[in-house]
């Protein structure tokens, strides 16, 4: 007699667990093997940094440039990967980071609620446009120079183009 293969089914809880525990260490490794610079770049730190992502990245060099003019310092780390989210590396480039700007092309600041999430505070501004333009770096020079000044409000919502 031959011996038959157990067909183990997808519900079977032991199963499950095998199979949640076999991705959850996927989701380590990533963070272990994906080089830092493809994880967070940071583009200079000063005691206010904006922490961004995505579309954003050229006004905001460029904004910063522009600050720099007026002799004012902004860092700007740029977070490439979310998820899994490099938490250690951003504390790393953060670390002496007295104000942190949040800026995102987004209505809820996704990455703002990751950054609180996963770091050992939160963010302090926010810089959001969610008009389908994109933002520019004037009005983010303009935004940013308002926190430094001390004369922002913690949510600014841009809408420049409309």
């Amino acid at each position: 007699m031959k011996a038959m293969n157990k067909v183990i089914s997808p519900e079977d809880p032991v199963n499950r667990m095998y199979k949640m525990d076999k991705r959850a260490k996927k989701i380590e490794v990533a963070l272990e093997t994906i080089p830092k610079e493809d994880q967070a770049v940071n583009h200079g730190i000063s005691d206010f940094c904006i922490v961004s992502w995505g579309s954003t990245k050229g006004p905001i060099l460029d904004a910063i440039e522009m600050l720099k003019k007026d002799n004012y310092n902004v860092g700007f780390i740029q977070v490439k990967l979310l998820h899994p989210f490099p938490q250690d590396h951003v504390k790393s480039l953060l670390k002496g980071v007295k104000t942190i700007i949040d800026v995102e092309a987004n209505y809820s600041a996704q990455l703002g609620t990751l950054l609180n999430e996963n770091l050992d505070r939160k963010v302090d501004y926010y810089i959001l446009k969610y008009t389908g333009r994109a933002m520019t770096c004037t009005e983010l020079y303009e935004s940013i120079k308002k926190i430094i000044d001390g004369k922002a409000e913690k949510r600014q919502v841009l809408s420049y183009g409309v």
